[in-house]
């Protein structure tokens, strides 16, 4: 990810999220995780819109149903329009919604 401090949430970005007390709180996943699972998305993103009239989109969610997976989280689905990636956190058992866009990632904490 070229700069995730640039990607947004409801309540600013990801870093500043998290360093807040209040926020930390109420975010309380696994920020690693999220990290990773966040560069992947926007890579995700960046290349189905470069790729969209060439590449099936059910591979885009094979993959990453594995990559998420593989960090022990439950993959919940990946949908196109709007493109956003879903999952449970294990420690938190909240589901962790990442809706990229232009300008960065959404982050949604349900």
């Amino acid at each position: 990810m070229d700069n995730i401090a640039n990607n947004q949430n409801a309540s600013g970005s990801i870093p500043g999220a998290l360093e807040n007390k209040t926020e930390k709180r109420k975010m309380s996943i696994n920020k690693k995780i999220l990290y990773k699972i966040a560069e992947e998305t926007e890579y995700f993103y960046d290349r189905w819109q470069d790729e969209q009239g060439l590449e099936d989109f059910s591979d885009y969610v094979k993959s990453m149903e594995k990559i998420i997976n593989a960090k022990e989280q439950e993959f919940l689905g990946l949908t196109q329009n709007p493109f956003k990636v879903s999952y449970i956190d294990s420690k938190t058992q909240k589901t962790v919604v990442l809706k990229p866009d232009a300008t960065g990632i959404s982050v949604i904490v349900k």
